[in-house]
């Protein structure tokens, strides 16, 4: 059965995730590259990440999500200052 609200994009990586100005910003939707091309998409309700322990963080701080110091090290817009994201991971 196919679910109408739920669309499965193959072969595409997520560059980041897209917010609104409201405070606190809101997840719009995302930027990602499919075949070596960016494209975004909007979403209707909600955005769900869920790329495990060590690539979720990653794309929330591509995304403007995290430490502002490390953020603006990078020249990456801040779009929300949580210094705990990211932090404490280790790689086996």
């Amino acid at each position: 059965e196919l679910r109408q609200n739920l669309h499965v994009l193959t072969n595409s990586l997520v560059e980041k995730i897209m917010f609104d100005e409201s405070k606190p910003p809101r997840a719009i939707g995302v930027q990602y590259s499919h075949d070596g091309v960016s494209k975004t998409f909007q979403a209707r309700n909600e955005v769900i990440l869920a790329a495990g322990a060590f690539q979720s963080p990653k794309i929330l701080q591509l995304s403007g999500v995290g430490g502002a110091e490390l953020l603006e090290k990078h020249g990456i817009h801040i779009v929300m200052d949580l210094p705990g994201v990211g932090q404490n991971l280790q790689g086996m």
